[in-house]
């Protein structure tokens, strides 16, 4: 009797040995799993930081252009601009109307610039939230994933 009691619990023992080395095995495979997805996550956060910063040069260097640039009347003089009016005068007739139309096509040029910009600056906004957001993401999933090994190993010390 006490070989076999001594077999049974060997048999036992080898049993809940290989639950065990089974159960590690889906761990680790969980965990590389985790890691995978983790570092896309990073990868892609990555790109879009970088994304976002290209961005921001680029809106920069857009709005030093705009500063830079003298030939961009302020907004009280596209106001005068917009409401001048061809003057039909005998000396100058066709030049003052030809000047004023190349200015309000101008005035129009800049305008549809400007909503251009502001568009692209709620978007660029947009981004860093998103980007913020994703980040916060990967924080919680990598807490997550410590608590959840964490839980694992509990029930594991339960089981025995």
């Amino acid at each position: 009797m006490s070989k076999e009691g001594g077999e049974r619990r060997q048999i036992f023992t080898s049993a809940v040995f290989e639950n065990i080395q089974k159960d590690l095995q889906c761990a680790l495979q969980n965990l590389s799993n985790e890691r995978l997805k983790t570092e896309k996550l990073q990868k892609k956060l990555d790109v879009s930081e970088n994304m976002v910063s290209a961005q921001r040069k680029e809106i920069l260097m857009l709005q030093h252009q705009l500063a830079s640039d003298c030939s961009i009347p302020q907004s009280g003089k596209l106001k005068g601009v917009k409401d001048m009016k061809p003057r039909s005068s005998i000396d100058e007739p066709d030049i003052d109307s030809v000047e004023v139309k190349k200015l309000l096509k101008r005035v129009e040029y800049l305008e549809k610039q400007n909503e251009d910009m502001t568009s692209c600056i709620r978007k660029q906004n947009k981004l860093i939230d998103i980007l913020k957001r994703q980040k916060i993401l990967l924080e919680s999933a990598s807490l997550l994933s410590i608590h959840e090994k964490e839980f694992e190993k509990f029930l594991e010390l339960e089981k025995y």
